[in-house]
C-alpha cells in the first residue's frame, strides 16, 4: 500500500494562504458601518424640500410664562421628537446634541415632560422619571419629520 506524504512546509503554506484568504473575504462581508448606525448617523434632511414619507412642522405653543412649567411629549411611536415645541419655538438640548441622542439614555418613564422657562433662551426640561435636561432655543422655523 502507497501512500503519499505532503512536505511539512506545503502544508504551512497552504494553511497561511487559506487564513489570508478567508481574512480577506470577511473583510469584504463586513465592510463599513451597519445599516443602524448609518441611519442613526446620517444628517437631518434639509429643510428646504420635503422628502417623501415626511411632514415639515412649523412650531405651534403658545408663549410660556416664567416659572411656569408646561407639561408636553417628547417621544412619538417613530422614537423621540426632533425638537420640543415650546413658548412658540423649537427648543433643543443645551449640549448640542439631538433630542434623539439625549433620549436614548433616559430612564423611564419619560412622558409626559414638564418644562419651564427660566430665561428667554433656556429652559429646563424635567421626564416622568425625574431627570433634568437643560434646552436652549434653537432659531428653527420649521423641521421636518418623518412619517411611520
Amino acid at each position: 500500500m502507497a501512500t503519499r506524504a505532503f512536505s511539512g512546509k506545503l502544508v504551512v503554506a497552504g494553511v497561511i494562504l487559506l487564513a489570508a484568504g478567508g481574512a480577506f473575504l470577511l473583510n469584504v462581508f463586513t465592510a463599513g458601518p451597519p445599516r443602524d448606525l448609518q441611519r442613526v448617523l446620517s444628517p437631518l434632511p434639509s429643510v428646504g424640500g420635503t422628502p417623501s414619507g415626511a411632514v415639515v412642522i412649523t412650531p405651534s405653543s403658545a408663549r410660556a410664562t416664567p416659572g411656569r412649567s408646561v407639561q408636553v411629549n417628547i417621544t412619538t411611536p417613530c422614537g423621540f421628537v426632533a425638537a420640543v415645541d415650546f413658548d412658540g419655538s423649537f427648543w433643543r438640548p443645551g449640549n448640542g446634541r439631538s433630542m434623539a441622542s439625549v433620549g436614548r439614555k433616559l430612564s423611564p418613564p419619560v412622558d409626559p415632560v414638564s418644562v419651564t422657562l427660566q430665561a428667554e433662551d433656556s429652559a429646563l426640561l424635567r421626564t416622568a422619571g425625574g431627570q433634568v435636561i437643560v434646552l436652549v432655543r434653537s432659531g428653527l422655523r420649521s423641521i421636518v419629520n418623518p412619517v411611520c
